[in-house]
């Protein structure tokens, strides 16, 4: 009897052990496959945002990338996907991470005019002075575009307002030369200089008498440039031209 006891004792004690130890299993095994990395790219690309987070909680790495050079955020940031985006920067995907091609993704944020993906992106600590593959600086798409929501939310991340989108050609000259005014405006009030590369250029091709006296005294003012804004001379249109160009190769972005 008192063996017959035991025997169900210990059956009864093992099938407990057993109905605990099967879901602890199905627990740990189910989280070692949702870590998977290549699974949270394919999750990312196929916008799953509830298997993104899954993946991301599991311990998935939001850095990752696969043999193409392909990492989760530049995905997310190129389709535009806004639930995306902020679960990966939370995660620990880094801001200033580049797509495959070598583009930072805040590059890719301002070419699409995503003011609400660039802003994630800055506050998580993305570099507003960061350069396109090309070499030129993000703010300068945004000058061309005439997009003056994006160049503030980059000036006020501290992107240079003297910055240079070519050797003898300023962010400042490109946003005049496009008649882009408000932009213009931003720029000086963030400390552009309104005799800085490119701008006595754009004195001498309006051909007017009293700027082009202002410009000989070094004396160019925020009035005279918005004078030249409102002129829309397109005047660089060659330079810039070839800047957009540039800036279509390596971003397959703007004017192609």
């Amino acid at each position: 009897m008192d063996a017959l006891t035991a025997r169900t004792r210990f059956v009864l004690v093992a099938g407990v052990a057993l109905v605990l130890a099967v879901p602890i299993l199905l627990f740990f095994l189910g989280r070692l496959v949702l870590s998977h990395d290549p699974l949270l790219l394919h999750h990312v690309a196929e916008h799953r945002t509830p298997l993104v987070e899954l993946s991301l909680w599991a311990g998935a790495d939001p850095n990752y990338r696969d043999a193409d050079g392909r990492s989760a955020l530049p995905l997310a940031v190129e389709s535009g996907d806004y639930d995306v985006v902020p679960l990966l920067l939370d995660a620990g995907a880094d801001p200033d991470t580049r797509t495959a091609d070598g583009e930072p993704v805040a590059a890719i944020a301002v070419r699409d005019g995503e003011t609400a993906i660039l802003a994630m992106l800055l506050r998580a600590g993305a570099d507003s002075n960061a350069r396109a593959e090309s070499g030129i600086p993000i703010l300068v798409p945004a000058a061309i575009q005439g997009n003056a929501a994006i160049v503030q939310m980059l000036l006020d991340a501290g992107a240079d307002p003297n910055t240079l989108a070519e050797e003898n050609l300023s962010v400042l000259a490109i946003a005049v030369d496009r008649g882009h005014t408000e932009v213009a405006r931003l720029l000086l009030d963030a400390g552009a200089d309104p005799n800085g590369p490119g701008i006595a250029e754009l004195v001498r091709q309006s051909g007017n008498i009293d700027l082009l006296e202002l410009l000989e005294a070094g004396a160019l003012t925020a009035e005279a440039l918005f004078t030249l804004a409102e002129l829309g001379l397109n005047a660089l249109a060659n330079l810039d031209k070839i800047i957009e160009g540039m800036l279509c190769i390596f971003t397959l972005g703007l004017g192609c």
